[in-house]
């Protein structure tokens, strides 16, 4: 495969010492180099700083900010950016050779499109398990973004410019969906593309997420008349309100059971049930609230 494309990478990292290094190196593996790569150090306090200008100096461009959150650092490198295509990377994520090269194929043959994303490989830092998970088809992505993120991670993502020009870029309000919601944007504004190898390396931390449950659950509340639902009217506004709400209140039950916060689980898989009781909607609920209500008796 042949492609010229020019590509501005972004990578936000906030105390990520022990990563960013090699989320780096697999940037400067890449089949097709990006023009531009961006390091938005958000404010770190660990060595991040000195291993960024010790190993990398001539070869990034660091912009150092105060601690304001991802969304904020991400948003500082699309407006430093000039190429037509930018792609994000999380600092503790990293990437396979061919991931830039496949996903600039693909926008290319797609000029209405508005972004790509790939599969991912995930690991579990606890357990140590190691999964692929495949890119969900394009003809199911716009609807499934109504009421949950297909797994549409920045690491995963390419977009162009001019599409992140119209949304505006990150939602810097957000401070649990703000990756959901681009997507969502990103998606009503032309073609989300799939490429469906696993060509992201996804690094699952579970750390804080019995704390970040209700914070999650919140961030989509505010998030889903405005963004979700926008372009429904009248039945299927409220169905589809009805059906983002049970997705997302059994999503917070899974994620505090995960944690064993089972005073959280019941809490949230109640809600899910009652907002939408039917088996045809999600059927693997009814399973996991068996499980839930039998351990509380």
């Amino acid at each position: 495969m042949s492609v010229t494309a020019a590509i501005a990478v972004v990578i936000p990292v906030y105390n990520g010492e022990n990563f960013i290094g090699r989320a780096l190196d697999s940037v400067f593996a890449q089949t097709l180099q990006p023009v531009e790569i961006f390091v938005i150090d958000d404010g770190s306090t660990d060595g991040t700083l000195a291993l960024l200008t010790e190993r990398y100096a001539g070869r990034v461009t660091l912009i150092r900010q105060a601690n304001r959150g991802p969304s904020v650092a991400r948003n500082a490198g699309i407006r430093a950016a000039t190429a037509e295509f930018i792609a994000w990377l999380d600092a503790d994520d990293w990437w396979q050779p061919e991931k830039l090269e496949r996903q600039a194929a693909a926008l290319h043959a797609n000029p209405t499109a508005s972004a790509s994303y790939t599969g991912l490989r995930m690991y579990d830092e606890d357990s140590g398990k190691v999964w692929n998970q495949a890119a969900m088809g394009q003809s199911r992505v716009a609807e499934r973004l109504r009421t949950c993120n297909p797994s549409l991670t920045p690491s995963c993502l390419m977009a162009r410019r001019r599409a992140l020009v119209i949304i505006g870029g990150f939602n810097e309000t957000r401070h649990g969906c703000e990756d959901w919601v681009l997507a969502k944007d990103l998606a009503d504004v032309g073609p989300l593309l799939p490429v469906d190898e696993p060509l992201t390396n996804y690094r699952v931390n579970s750390t804080g997420l019995s704390s970040k449950v209700e914070i999650v659950y919140r961030d989509f509340e505010q998030i889903l008349e405005g963004t979700l639902l926008r372009g429904t009217m009248g039945l299927s506004r409220w169905l589809w309100r009805r059906r983002a709400i049970a997705h997302q209140a059994f999503s917070a039950s899974m994620t505090a059971r995960s944690v064993k916060d089972h005073v959280t689980e019941r809490r949230y898989m109640l809600l899910s049930l009652r907002t939408w009781p039917s088996p045809w909607f999600e059927s693997r609920r009814f399973k996991a609230a068996a499980i839930t209500f039998l351990r509380s008796r």
